[in-house]
């Protein structure tokens, strides 16, 4: 597979846009339904979801994107935006359980404007619903910076795998 030959991705270029679309959407619908599941609150299909699933713990900074409100809230005015974080704080890491305190006042704060979820009971399966439904996902910061997206248009994964012959 693609793992032991990454120059296989550059089939997927061959792949049709709806039909990626598709499939994104599809597991968008399965991430939103188990996130429904989980905390009973339902969130949006149009909405940018944005995801962070990663141990809770205070240097893995889960939290930075609250650190201005003004601006997530001039975000949010482009079009609808949703927050879905994820992971579990060791049970001696009391600096992971005050970051997931911290999340969920936000979450107080922001109430419909912004929807912000926390899920709790993190898994494998979870994951793996969380990083084929989001559109954006937080990785571990090393600058503050950084950004994957989930879904990439055709030119993106062209210049991702690096061949501009590609159609």
């Amino acid at each position: 597979g693609w793992r032991e030959d990454p120059a296989l991705l550059r089939q997927a270029m061959r792949i049709r846009g709806d039909e990626l679309w598709r499939a994104h959407l599809a597991a968008k619908r399965a991430l939103l339904d188990e996130v429904k599941r989980l905390t009973g609150r339902a969130l949006a299909m149009d909405a940018l979801t944005v995801g962070f699933a990663r141990r809770a713990t205070a240097y893995k900074r889960a939290d930075l994107i609250f650190t201005d409100l003004s601006r997530l809230r001039s975000i949010r005015r482009m079009g609808p935006l949703q927050l879905v974080f994820a992971g579990k704080a060791h049970p001696r890491d009391e600096g992971g359980k005050e970051l997931i305190r911290r999340i969920a006042r936000f979450a107080r704060e922001l109430g419909d404007e912004i929807p912000v979820v926390y899920l709790a009971d993190y898994r494998l399966e979870l994951a793996r619903l969380l990083v084929a439904g989001e559109a954006v996902s937080r990785l571990p910061p090393l600058d503050g910076a950084e950004l994957r997206l989930g879904y990439l248009s055709s030119a993106e994964l062209e210049r991702a795998l690096g061949d501009s012959t590609v159609a």
